[in-house]
């Protein structure tokens, strides 16, 4: 893979282009930076990315900074020569890519994990140089001077595994003989880290086999006074052990480490209860093999043996079915066991079984009451009474509790131990709110594997050498099974005991959705089982929107209104149901989107679970009826932002006869105050919706869902989108022999060509709707149609054809009523005027068109940029600055950037026009900036244009430029007009 580009997070940020740095900005910006690599390849909310950057005390602005600190990255990296975009613009924020992109903090994880199975192969020497040269990446304290309170908490948690792989290392060191590379490395880290008692348990060891006997004693003593002086805490068994095998005498090489690292049973302080025995049960069953990330959720279970010590810690894992949560609990307990020389007790409360019954407490009560051992002769009869001796049994004790599958908190609740020395982990589907709020216990959210993580489980489980020969079949495994542990195990299982296959026969297996969920099961691994326990939980009504939203491809996710129209029923019952579905983990919450809306999705294989719900429980007719509904609220909602956007009434397209749907309590609240973020946050959806309204032939449906959403695609510059939708649309009004939907597609794409500015393409469309509609009768589409047909042929030079066209236009907005657009058409004639310098009927047509007072913000925004160009022609330069000013406000506020380059261009040229030759420049080479990033031809070589009319050294490379530009495009005149330019500049 080709490395375009270069972050170092371990030690100060870093980051170089091909060797060279790259020069970032401000803290603000670096945060932001820092953000994105600390969760590379994931997307990181905007309110997230806020958080980290001013923590609680926002910006008002801080929608608007983040993608200016964005841009700058951006803008930098580019600077430097990376030619790959890094940062991706996402639906819920921003995600940092990894491909092409070389981070040290991925490359420590990489290379610490081979060691380590290098390590469980045996090969010492390998293991210990690879965790050395994993050490080595750290350059000192990760992302030093950048001290804002998320970023800080990342790096306490990197330092935490810089000092976890620094043990491995000592270790291995220490297994191939060479106790002096330890002794020097872990010297100064366990000065910098007194509490850590497995830091100084290895230096004590590699002391120790070097001769120095009474040095490792005195490393004791001295732990020993930190942990009594801060903590007020007594050195943990490990470390007493070491200390123990020093003072036996000499080491003998591997007999010895052994005996020193062995984990014996101390005995309990103080005498036991009447009525117990002293018994250290080890009830925990067996870590999951070939267990995999989690190092955040790890971390997170580790700092709950770091408290105050005046509760029991207890840390609640919770996640979706299949997701590893009794893995991740094993695999801890299994590390931290020797913490806990009383024992560890597990009990499986069956919460989510589907054969049998959750367990009751009482009898879990008894269970680990004979474990602890209470005799059954004396054991008490009621939940109450069992609870209050397990308490009792346990004081003085340290044993850790795993409660596997809780079913809820009153469950646990009486298992619960008083005693500080102990610990609690439960795991369940639910997130047991009793627990975290009335028990003080950490929530440990557990997420599906990443890609990379399961392509290293799936290596562990087949093997590396299988695994890296089929690299493409291994990533779509990865997407097929959707980072879900169950999914990825019971695949790789089937793989395991047919060698004969090569991965791709699995992907291809699992590439059909409709046969997917059969192929992942496996014995009494299943991963449609799974679902089911959590989904057999639901409400009837929440298991109703559970199985509709199945019918659904949302790639942007859920909002509320989406639930209402599914279910026919308001926005808060919408959002209260999803939020159902998010308790019952079958849902996933992605925090609010840039319309202020709360976003939830769908982990894939429960998608296709609800899909088969939904077409189980439902017939063909009844599903067609739910999406029609859900249709209409697309189209619904998008004409009320436009309606809302534009103050009323306007008419880009044709609107078509499909029903529309509003949610009972109204349009969601932030609707009226944003709607362009709200149809932007629809986008992606959109997409999904043309695409199967068009599979189920619904083309009027189709139809106006792509013309809800045209004056979004036009304002934000989703050409892409726009023609890939219009061109799918009119395919299914041409299959269903709809002419008013072949008609409005075919004005619809036309109208996206000249907004491209490819003017021959334009004309075809727009001529062929325009005799559709006259066929049809529709006066006001005919109308849009001739305005749209006008502007390409006085863009092309034919002014008295584009005149002629406008005119007619005009007549008939007249004739329909249509204020908005006859105002729009007004400024449109009025151009044509200025062109052949007829000024002053220019003027009376665009004071006409503002005093008409029509089309809101955008309109006025035009009509302003329009007058200003009239007064320059004039002479009265000075009264087209003013309005250039108020119409940039208006573009500006609307975040209107085809209408802020074609302001600026005519703000420039008033500026020009006053001799300010300086500030002509800036504002002209502004504007050709963002019609370079809108993409805008035609604006683009009339700003051209005017930045070869300055005079300068640079006039011929502009005039020529602007030529290029307005060939590109077929615009005749204007290329003719660049052409005479340049000519007179070259005499």
């Amino acid at each position: 893979m080709t490395i375009h580009i270069e972050f170092r997070v371990l030690g100060p940020l870093e980051v170089s282009v091909r060797g060279r740095p790259v020069r970032l900005g401000g803290l603000r910006q670096r945060s932001l930076l820092a953000a994105l690599l600390l969760d590379a390849g994931r997307v990181v909310s905007i309110d997230r990315l806020a958080a980290t950057i001013w923590g609680e005390r926002l910006p008002d602005s801080v929608r608007t900074q983040i993608p200016i600190h964005v841009h700058g990255l951006r803008k930098a990296f580019k600077t430097a020569g990376c030619g790959v975009p890094v940062i991706v613009t996402e639906q819920a924020g921003y995600r940092l890519r990894t491909d092409g992109v070389w981070l040290d903090l991925r490359e420590a994880d990489e290379q610490a994990s081979a060691a380590r199975s290098a390590s469980a192969a045996g090969q010492r020497e390998q293991a210990a140089d690879g965790l050395g040269r994993v050490l080595g990446l750290w350059r000192g304290p990760v992302l030093a001077g950048i001290d804002t309170t998320e970023i800080a908490t990342a790096a306490r948690g990197l330092e935490d595994t810089r000092l976890a792989i620094a043990e491995e290392w000592a270790e291995a060191e220490l297994a191939c003989g060479r106790p002096r590379e330890v002794v020097a490395r872990l010297t100064r880290l366990v000065e910098d880290h007194p509490l850590r008692e497995g830091l100084r348990a290895q230096l004590m060891l590699a002391l120790w086999h070097t001769g120095r006997q009474a040095d490792a004693l005195e490393t004791y003593q001295q732990g020993r006074r930190h942990l009594l002086d801060e903590l007020g805490l007594e050195p943990g068994s490990g470390l007493r052990d070491v200390q123990q095998a020093i003072l036996n005498g000499p080491p003998a090489e591997e007999a010895a480490r052994a005996e020193a690292l062995r984990l014996p049973v101390p005995p309990p302080d103080g005498p036991p209860p009447a009525s117990a025995v002293t018994i250290r049960p080890a009830q925990l069953p067996p870590a999951v093999s070939a267990f995999v990330g989690r190092e955040t959720q790890l971390r997170t279970l580790d700092r709950l043996l770091r408290q105050d010590g005046r509760h029991p810690p207890m840390g609640v894992i919770s996640g979706v079915a299949g997701v590893g949560k009794t893995a991740l609990a094993l695999q801890w307990a299994h590390q931290v066991a020797d913490r806990f020389p009383d024992g560890q007790l597990f009990a499986n409360l069956r919460g989510y079984d589907q054969d049998r019954e959750s367990a009751q407490p009482e009898t879990v009560l008894e269970r680990f009451l004979r474990a602890l051992g209470v005799d059954g002769a004396v054991m008490p009869a009621g939940v109450e009474e069992r609870a209050a001796l397990l308490r009792s049994v346990l004081v003085g004790r340290q044993v850790l509790v795993v409660l596997d599958n809780a079913e809820s908190a009153a469950q646990v609740r009486p298992l619960l131990p008083a005693t500080p020395g102990c610990c609690v982990i439960v795991t369940s589907r639910r997130r047991l709110e009793g627990l975290l709020l009335g028990g003080g216990a950490a929530p440990v959210p557990v997420e599906m594997l990443t890609e990379r993580e399961s392509a290293e489980l799936l290596a562990r489980v087949l093997g590396a050498e299988r695994t890296a020969a089929e690299c493409e079949a291994v990533a779509r495994l990865a997407a097929q099974c959707d980072g879900s542990p169950l999914a990825l195990r019971i695949a790789a299982a089937k793989l395991a005991m047919r060698p004969q296959w090569p991965l791709a026969e699995m992907a291809d297996r699992l590439a059909d959705e409709c046969g997917r969920l059969d192929q992942l099961s496996r014995g009494e691994l299943e991963v449609r089982a799974s679902i089911e326990l959590s989904h057999r939980e639901l409400s009837a009504r929440a298991a109703l929107a559970f199985r509709r939203l199945g019918l659904l491809d949302a790639p942007g996710g859920f909002a509320p209104w989406l639930a209402a129209a599914l279910l026919d029923t308001t926005l808060r019952d919408g959002e209260r149901l999803l939020e159902d579905l998010v308790d019952a983990q079958l849902l996933q919450p992605l925090g609010r989107d840039t319309a202020g809306q709360p976003r939830y999705r769908f982990h894939d294989l429960i998608r296709l679970f609800a899909r088969e719900q939904a077409e189980a429980a439902e017939t063909s007719e009844a599903r067609l009826v739910v999406l029609s509904r859900v249709f209409g609220a697309f189209i619904g909602l998008a004409e009320r932002a436009r309606d809302v956007r534009f103050g009323g009434r306007y008419l880009m397209m044709p609107k078509g006869d499909a029903p529309r749907w509003l949610p009972a309590d109204g349009a969601p609240a932030e609707l009226p105050s944003d709607p362009l973020a709200w149809l932007e946050s629809e986008r992606l959806n959109l997409v999904s919706a043309v695409t199967l309204s068009a599979e189920l032939g619904l083309a009027d449906l189709c139809r106006d869902l792509v013309a809800g959403f045209v004056h979004m695609l036009e304002t934000r510059t989703y050409f892409d989108n726009w023609q890939a939708l219009a061109a799918r649309a009119l395919d299914t009004c041409r299959a269903a022999s709809h002419l008013p939907g072949q008609a409005a597609m075919l004005l619809s794409l036309g109208s996206l060509n000249l907004c491209r500015r490819r003017l021959p393409q334009a004309a075809g469309p727009l001529e062929t709707a325009l005799e559709l509609f006259r066929q049809l009768g529709d006066v006001p589409s005919q109308a849009i149609a001739l305005r749209h047909l006008g502007s390409v042929h006085v863009s092309e030079g034919d002014h008295a054809r584009g005149k002629r066209e406008l005119e007619q236009a005009l007549t008939l907005f007249e004739q329909v009523g249509d204020n908005t657009a006859l105002a729009h058409g007004l400024g449109y004639l009025s151009h044509v005027h200025m062109l052949n310098d007829r000024l002053e009927e220019a003027e009376r047509l665009l004071e006409r068109a503002l005093a008409i007072g029509a089309g809101g913000k955008r309109v006025e925004a035009q009509l302003r940029k329009r007058l200003a160009e009239v007064y320059r022609r004039q002479g009265r330069a000075d009264k087209a600055i003013g309005h250039c000013a108020h119409a940039l406000t208006l573009a500006r506020e609307l975040n209107d950037l085809v209408g802020q380059a074609y302001v600026l261009h005519a703000l420039g040229e008033a500026r020009l026009s006053l001799g300010q030759s300086v500030e002509a420049d800036r504002t002209l080479r502004q504007a050709l900036g963002i019609a370079r990033q809108v993409n805008d031809k035609l604006a683009e070589g009339r700003i051209l244009l005017a930045l070869g009319h300055l005079e300068n050294d640079d006039s011929a490379c502009h005039l020529q430029q602007a030529a290029d530009a307005f060939a590109a495009v077929g615009a005749a005149g204007w290329h003719d007009k660049a052409m005479r330019a340049a000519a007179r500049v070259s005499v």
